[in-house]
């Protein structure tokens, strides 16, 4: 079984001090310390330098051997293995020559020699002070079998009549957007030939005006024009339909499914349902689990308390659904509010990769943030450096903006664009907002066009300068949301919440203060955020509520006041109690929404839920 085990090497690489001297020289030396640690570290972030993975556990007992390799092409090679015997951590020091692109390789090995984690990051050296992190990821350590076939020569006729294996929309479907298109797989390969509007056909009672294609083994039907809201359609397939050996479907093939109500849900903005105020407070907001189980990671498909997830680090919702990017299960799944049944609607759990394709043959690598306008997902897919774009009624994936593997700060359109990073992600319905979180900026995409632009920050400077547009700075946004007029978000490396008029570009600090860190329930500046925290965000229309991450709680911020209270859990304190108020506990909550009625909180360390109402 393939195992993905993350780990952060933190490489702080000082500048050389003069002979016998005090501190740095200014004309800098020929090279520079690196110093590098390698596990024992606990907490899941490390702030505007933060690995694209979770960090949070020791060495891990198989490893015993950790080889260092730094190379350059107008340098020696510098190698270095360190023997392991069960310590947690190492921390090793090195003396590089200094120059540009120098290259640190570091392997993780089992007795035997084999490579189980690997991680790399290059960096310039020139004397000044540089923080680099470098994730370890698993290797893949399975085995090839070679297999011998034998080919059976004797020819047989084809006598088996095709059937239909697959159809989307599924059976009975409800919800399904008007904008979709019908397609039917078959057990075989067919004759196209046959595959025509008058053996594939869409009706409402009337026929419906569309065109045919097909390849593989997929037939489509793709209307002319939108379906009608609130409408039941039938799709059939005739039996003048015939395989590639030219028989005929034993009979007629139909299916049923129904349009959505509306396009867009009521109250539908920013990821949550913003129609109604939510009245908690500490007395009596009560904490329920909703789905997962504490304590146990997964990937199982089931209702309630029996699904399983894997650090589920983001959650939006439609009001009918919860959509959840579990993020080191690389999936998307889908919650239905009134039964609580989990289903994975894109990716596949353990299979990390950028491919654009349907439900679980897309892949995904370490996707943290998304949001829904109602009709599709949306998903900052992290690790990839891109945004990407899920049908719900189909589970059709594209990639929308950046490309996979390459990361950058360029505005531009579509693909051509580029991100590093991004990890929050909202929509007002007609632009997506992301929080590009490792160039401390946050980038607008037009939804209709793909253009990408940054509306606030400056890529690779980070601070808390209030100001408008690129003249505002940030540290590591990470959760974002809007009300359509504003969008608000978590700044993670200042402890701040920060508002940004969409209209105009100002940004403004509305809660917590740069570089002061605690749990103070308080009013504007006055209030406190943990270090390293806050991460989620959403907003009733009346109310913000913030995942304060590292202190374990969940916060309440009233708009028009800037009052912050905390509504549930204790600070410094996590667990998975379910109780009321600060009675209950969270262990490193990530995200929230809500339907207008409850909140819903991706527990991400509890590998779990949780409901508040």
């Amino acid at each position: 079984m393939k195992r993905y085990y993350i780990l952060v090497l933190i490489l702080s690489l000082l500048i050389s001090c003069g002979g016998g001297g005090g501190g740095a020289s200014s004309s800098k030396g020929e090279k520079s310390f690196v110093k590098i640690t390698l596990g024992g570290s606990e907490k899941p972030f490390i702030g505007s330098n933060q690995g694209s993975g979770f960090r949070g556990s020791s060495i891990p007992p198989e490893i015993s051997k950790i080889s260092f390799t730094i190379s350059a092409s107008d340098m020696t090679t510098v190698n270095k293995d360190v023997l392991i015997a069960g310590q947690s951590s190492i921390t090793e020091t090195f003396s590089i020559q200094n120059g540009d692109d120098r290259h640190f390789l570091c392997e993780a090995k089992n007795s035997s020699g084999t490579v189980l984690y690997k991680g790399e990051s290059t960096a310039d050296l020139d004397g000044t002070p540089v923080t680099l992190d470098i994730t370890m990821v698993a290797q893949s350590t399975g085995t090839t079998t070679t297999t011998t076939t034998t080919t059976d020569t004797t020819t047989t006729t084809d006598t088996t009549a095709p059937t239909v294996s697959a159809n989307s929309p599924a059976s009975s479907a409800t919800g399904v957007a008007i904008t979709t298109s019908i397609t039917a797989t078959f057990s075989e390969t067919m004759d196209s030939s046959t595959i025509t509007t008058t053996t594939f056909t869409l009706s409402n009672g009337g026929s419906v005006a569309g065109t045919v294609t097909y390849s593989g083994t997929t037939a489509t039907f793709t209307p002319s024009s939108n379906l009608s809201y609130s409408t039941t359609y039938t799709a059939t397939l005739t039996t003048g339909v015939k395989d590639s050996a030219g028989n005929a479907m034993a009979a007629n093939y139909t299916w049923q499914f129904t349009t959505t109500t509306s396009e867009i849900p009521t109250g539908l903005m920013g990821g949550s349902i913003q129609s109604t105020a939510l009245n908690l407070t500490s007395a009596n907001a009560a904490v329920t689990t909703f789905a997962g189980s504490a304590g146990t990671t997964g990937s199982t498909d089931a209702t309630g308390t029996v699904a399983r997830f894997k650090y589920p680090y983001s959650i939006t919702t439609d009001g009918t659904n919860l959509f959840v990017a579990d993020t080191s299960n690389h999936t998307i799944r889908k919650i239905v509010i009134s039964t609580g049944v989990v289903t994975t609607i894109a990716g596949t759990a353990g299979s990390s990769g950028s491919t654009d394709a349907t439900g679980t043959s897309a892949k995904f690598n370490y996707p943290y943030g998304i949001t829904t306008d109602g009709t599709n997902l949306f998903v900052a897919d992290t690790s990839n450096h891109t945004i990407r774009k899920i049908v719900i009624s189909t589970g059709v994936v594209t990639t929308i903006a950046g490309t996979a593997g390459s990361s950058g700060s360029t505005d531009d359109t579509g693909t051509s664009a580029r991100f590093n990073y991004p990890y929050g992600i909202t929509t007002d319905g007609t632009n997506l907002f992301v929080a590009d979180t490792y160039n401390h900026t946050i980038r607008k995409i037009v939804i209709s066009t793909g253009v990408v632009t940054t509306i606030a920050g400056s890529a690779g400077v980070y601070g808390s300068t209030d100001g408008t547009g690129t003249a505002a700075l940030f540290n590591s946004p990470h959760g974002i949301t809007t009300d359509g007029t504003n969008l608000f978000v978590a700044d993670m490396g200042n402890s701040t919440i920060r508002k940004i008029v969409i209209s105009t570009g100002v940004v403004t600090t509305i809660a917590g203060s740069a570089g002061a860190y605690g749990s103070t329930d308080g009013t504007g500046s006055a209030a406190r955020f943990s270090s390293g925290s806050p991460c989620g965000i959403t907003t009733d229309g009346t109310n913000l509520f913030v995942t304060d991450m590292d202190n374990h709680t969940i916060r309440k911020i009233v708009l028009s006041t800037a009052v912050v209270t905390t509504i549930a859990g204790s600070a410094g304190v996590y667990g998975s109690t379910d109780d009321t108020g600060t009675a209950a506990r969270f262990y490193y909550p990530a995200s929230i929404t809500t339907d207008g009625t409850n909140l819903f909180v991706a527990d991400t360390y509890n590998h779990t839920i949780r409901k508040i109402q």
